[in-house]
């Protein structure tokens, strides 16, 4: 079975589409995905010596899994760059690409000054909860009878996590031992 004979699938689209109707997020369905998608920012412009390019896109991804489940993942991507000079008059051209996946939870807002084909203004002006998306996904898929899961991504940063934290703990433990015994190095 895959989500295209699963009765309750096109009653997932439906509500999901619904829930944000008329909201600045679109919504893109695939065979066997939904996703929501906020684009926060995509400008280019001119800031104070430089040209600037800012874009930023959260989505959340709703991938069927099972008869009435489906994975639930997050997602942002930020792109940044700028070619100008510095306070040296020293030419440079900078970037940055980053990118976070899995089960996000922020709350954010950025604004930038600079020109663009509207004059002087703030062509990056935005501020964004990932609880404009998750509320109303979380209640259409209840409406629509279905449960999500962690998305593959989430599981293995959940393991990585828990896999760090005992690692750290094992260190403090021998770090406290040693240190009660007198065996620490400097001690």
């Amino acid at each position: 079975m895959d989500a295209s004979t699963d009765p309750g699938w096109p009653r997932l689209v439906d509500e999901v589409q619904r829930a944000f109707a008329g909201s600045p997020y679109r919504v893109d369905v695939a065979p066997d995905a939904i996703t929501v998608i906020a684009d926060l920012a995509d400008a280019r412009f001119l800031g104070l010596a430089s040209v600037r390019r800012v874009g930023v896109v959260y989505r959340t991804r709703l991938t069927w899994k099972a008869p009435s489940r489906v994975a639930w993942e997050d997602a942002e991507e930020v792109v940044e760059w700028t070619a100008g000079v510095d306070g040296s008059l020293v030419p440079r051209l900078t970037g940055r690409i980053a990118g976070m996946r899995g089960r996000v939870v922020q709350a954010s807002f950025r604004k930038e000054v600079g020109v663009d084909k509207r004059g002087v203004g703030l062509p990056v002006d935005y501020a964004f909860s990932t609880g404009e998306i998750a509320t109303p996904l979380r209640a259409a898929v209840e409406r629509a009878g279905f449960r999500t899961a962690m998305a593959a991504t989430t599981r293995i940063g959940l393991v990585a996590a828990i896999v760090g934290g005992g690692g750290a703990v094992v260190a403090g433990v021998v770090l406290a031992v040693l240190a009660a015994t007198g065996n620490l190095v400097g001690s």
